[in-house]
């Protein structure tokens, strides 16, 4: 094994986040992760390139890429950020200011809407005297799951992103408290199974 292969990985996540580097890196023509001195997880069942990705997920689990350097012991949704403070945190975290503005960083400019604006539409903005003095309360970011565990979730509020064939995208919800809870939304819809198949699903935070 190359020392040099292992510095590759080493490098990568000093300038790339975790998301960038398994949108960039891992693709059909990149080599196992043994060869970079990491770990193969999918070594019995591997199904290159289809499970790839998955494998390093796996094996990249206990590196620190870019935005993670011990932000983890950092979070505190009680506390008042400043905007280098925030800056330290990686790229897409959703802060609140004054319970009015919603920012994040992203492609390193600062971008804000309006808390109650839904159609999710960002201003880029320039860093005025004004946010350099602001205070940023960190907003609890909902845990992305897969369907089972969604389900498995009893007494938690849990919601499905997902997309109809008109191209529209929606938002279900559900509470569930036991396995033989009837699965209905808020609109008492029972679950499509578009939803099952090809939704997102998220555990709400408390």
């Amino acid at each position: 094994m190359d020392i040099n292969n292992i510095k590759i990985i080493e490098e990568l996540a000093k300038e790339m986040t975790r998301e960038e580097f398994l949108d960039v890196f891992v693709g059909e023509a990149t080599a196992c992760p043994t060869y970079y001195g990491l770990c193969n997880f999918a070594v019995s069942d591997c199904d290159a390139p289809k499970t790839c990705r998955e494998c390093y997920e796996q094996a990249i689990k206990d590196i620190k890429f870019k935005g993670e350097n011990d932000m983890g012991n950092k979070i505190d949704y009680d506390r008042e950020y400043n905007i280098l403070e925030i800056m330290e945190f990686s790229e897409d975290r959703e802060f609140i200011n004054e319970g009015k503005y919603i920012v994040k960083l992203k492609d390193g400019f600062l971008k804000a809407r309006y808390a109650d604006d839904k159609s999710d539409s960002w201003t880029r903005c320039f860093i005025t005297p004004e946010w350099l003095k602001a205070k940023f309360k960190l907003i609890k970011k909902d845990k992305e799951v897969t369907f089972e565990e969604a389900i498995q979730a009893y007494g938690k509020e849990i919601y499905c992103i997902w997309i109809d064939a008109a191209d529209i995208k929606h938002k279900s919800e559900y509470r569930i408290y036991s396995n033989e809870s009837i699965l209905k939304d808020q609109n008492e819809d029972p679950i499509a199974p578009v939803e099952i198949f090809a939704g997102e699903w998220y555990i709400k935070e408390d």
